[in-house]
């Protein structure tokens, strides 16, 4: 059986895969199939499977490993279609196979009693057992209708009868039949007790009668008590019987003597209840069947004394680890004062067991480890014979006691160097002595030093060279006592650190970068002025805000070329006078439009930038200009003449 259960779990696993793989190995566009050629799913193909071999160990009789597998198939992977009716039907079954387990059980149960001519307790067994059945009946049918609904939702009658979905279908169902005929196998069983039953109660039995007594009635825990009777039938005693004395489900069988009595002797266990149940039964048994009926005694209730203990514990509200604390408690008994064992527990962990009379007074050392926060301290008082045990809880709070922590340090290092730490720990009663102070300076540097006996501690950290130049670092002070009952404590402190090597690398380099950039810069501006147009004019310029005299014209220049020129040198002599702004030396024809259009107004803007192109060209381009750019030119100069006499006006 361990094995197939094995095999079985095995291939519910592979159920459980099979459709996260299945769905993995799928094209991205299923094509479509047609159901009557399609092997069926996978996944729907291993379900059908485990259902037919879960019931056809049920119809081995095996229903509680048949209720363990289906137990293990609820985490197997269906689909949303499927799963209501497959859940569904999985409870159906763990319903069903419940019952007839316990439908076997009970026809057995009933054989015995029929045997033993227990007629009333057998006529109670067969009516439900007869219920059991019927809910069996109604189980069958409801299964059966979920295997069909299945079967529709699966297509199954599109499906070849070779195909292996329909052949695991169609078993499935064939074990459903066989289950309806061990159903009516059942049936038949119990009509037979029904028969057997009406036969046997046809039968006029003598009666018997049974009767039970205690002595003493009351008694304490621990001390034995004799149960006794007789049984009798209307003949008279009955000899040499066994009876069953019941007590709290304990059978013991004694024998009658020659005048039908009974008698044993049971001990009482230290069970400290108020009350104890006997009970005794006759069952014929050998030549008594179908000569006696059964009987039963009455129930007999035996008081049962025993010494009730009490106890009122107390205890400090806030106790400290390492530190001792005193536990006291008034113990009291309905019985005479005697010693008795304590055990004294700090959240289930026994911390001391003691002995005590009338009153419990310890002191108890809560453990170094223990952590701060609420805890359960307990005294339990252990049950001693007659007397019975108690238990007192109380919650107290462990806490520690809190350190203060002075640390002197300095504001600014420069790097590298060394960062002198002073400070001092002491709590409200004093130093704080022996303690181990870690300080840490970044992630480079850290130390650990002891407070002296006046809480009193100094340490020196190397504060090594870094890539930043100037910045805070932190300095961090934490400090662990040796005592468990102080707490620990840390500061933290920001060190504005400076670098000067570093900024004078910094500067040194902006200065080589600065020289080397100007180097170039004046390398370029040479070759600019050497490869400069052997064409292009060399113009006086005015000096700042004292122009110079112009020539009429472009000097050295002819034609169009020279009359163009002359248009912008009147254009830009007409901007001079009216802005202020004069041409320098160094500056371009580009550089100072750009300084123009900015001054003036954007009529007078425009036409000078036109007629700043119109002046690049002539000087730079090898292109001829003509004669109507002569004329723009000229056109554009006086509109800028007229633009600033317009104004003046």
């Amino acid at each position: 059986m361990r094995k197939f259960t094995v095999v079985l779990s095995l291939l519910l696993a592979v159920a459980v895969l099979i459709p996260v793989l299945s769905l993995a190995a799928q094209p991205s566009h299923t094509p479509h199939e047609n159901p009557a050629t399609a092997g069926g799913s996978s996944s729907s193909l291993l379900l059908l499977i485990f259902h037919g071999d879960i019931y056809e160990v049920a119809l081995g009789g095996r229903y509680q490993d048949a209720q363990d597998l289906l137990d293990k198939i609820k985490h197997a992977n269906i689909s949303d279609e499927l799963k209501y009716i497959v859940d569904r039907f999985d409870a159906l079954s763990h319903e069903l196979f419940s019952d007839l387990d316990n439908l076997e059980n009970l026809l057995d149960e009933i054989s015995v009693l029929l045997e033993q001519y227990q007629m009333e307790e057998a006529q109670q067994q067969l009516e439900y057992a007869r219920t059991v059945l019927e809910n069996v009946d109604r189980m069958l049918d409801d299964g059966e209708m979920a295997v069909d609904a299945i079967g529709r939702r699966l297509y199954i009658g599109s499906y070849a009868p070779t195909s292996q979905l329909r052949q695991a279908y169609d078993r499935l169902k064939g074990i459903l039949e066989q289950m309806r005929l061990l159903y009516r196998d059942f049936d038949a069983r119990l009509g037979r007790l029904f028969l057997e039953y009406e036969d046997r109660v046809a039968v006029e039995l003598i009666p018997t009668y049974l009767t039970i007594e205690a002595t003493p009635e009351s008694v304490f825990v621990g001390d034995s008590i004799v149960i006794s009777g007789q049984l009798s039938s209307e003949d008279g005693p009955l000899a040499d019987r066994s009876v069953t004395v019941l007590f709290e489900e304990k059978p013991e069988v004694v024998s009658t003597d020659e005048g039908g009595s009974y008698s044993t002797t049971i001990d009482i266990p230290y069970r400290y209840v108020t009350s104890v149940v006997f009970v005794a039964r006759y069952t014929p048994a050998g030549d008594d069947i179908g000569v006696y009926g059964a009987c039963e005694s009455p129930r007999l209730t035996v008081d049962v004394s025993y010494y009730r203990t009490y106890l009122e514990l107390s205890a400090p509200e806030v106790a400290y680890p390492g530190l001792p604390i005193t536990v006291t408690g008034e113990i009291s008994t309905t019985g005479d004062s005697i010693e008795r064992n304590i055990s004294l527990l700090l959240d289930n962990i026994n911390l001391a067991t003691v002995q005590a009379r009338d009153r419990l007074e310890e002191e108890l050392v809560i453990p170094d480890e223990t952590v701060t926060g609420n805890h359960t301290l307990t005294a339990s008082i252990s049950a001693q014979q007659r007397y019975a045990g108690v238990s007192e809880s109380l919650t107290i709070q462990i806490s520690q006691f809190p350190l203060q922590v002075d640390v002197q340090a300095p504001s600014l290092i420069l790097l590298p160097g060394e960062v002198n730490i002073t400070g001092r720990v002491w709590h409200d009663s004093g130093p704080l002595g022996d303690a181990a102070v870690r300080v840490s300076f970044g992630e480079s540097s850290s130390t650990q030093v002891i407070t002296d006996a006046d809480g009193n501690f100094e340490a020196v950290l190397e504060a090594p060279l870094r890539l930043s130049l100037v910045g805070p670092k932190r300095l961090m002070v934490g400090v662990e006592p040796v005592e468990p009952y102080y707490s620990s404590a840390a500061v933290e402190k920001w060190i504005v650190v400076i670098n000067p090597v570093g900024i004078s690398l910094t500067l040194l380099a902006f200065v080589s970068a600065g020289f080397v950039v100007y180097r170039r810069v004046t390398k370029w501006s040479t070759r600019i002025r050497a490869e400069t147009p052997a064409g292009r004019p060399d113009l006086p310029w005015p000096t700042p805000l004292a122009p110079s005299p112009e020539p009429e014209s472009g000097s050295g220049l002819t034609g169009i070329r020279s009359e163009i020129l002359t248009a912008y040198l009147e254009g830009r002599r007409a901007i001079e006078k009216a802005t202020g702004i004069h041409i320098e030396p160094y500056i371009t024809l580009r550089e100072f439009l750009k300084v123009v259009v900015t001054n003036v107004t954007a009529a007078v803007g425009q036409r000078f930038t036109e007629l700043t192109r119109m002046a690049e060209v002539t000087l730079y381009s090898a292109r001829e200009p003509d004669e109507g750019m002569a004329a723009d030119a000229r056109q554009q100069a006086a509109d800028i003449k007229k633009e600033f006499n317009r104004d003046t006006a």
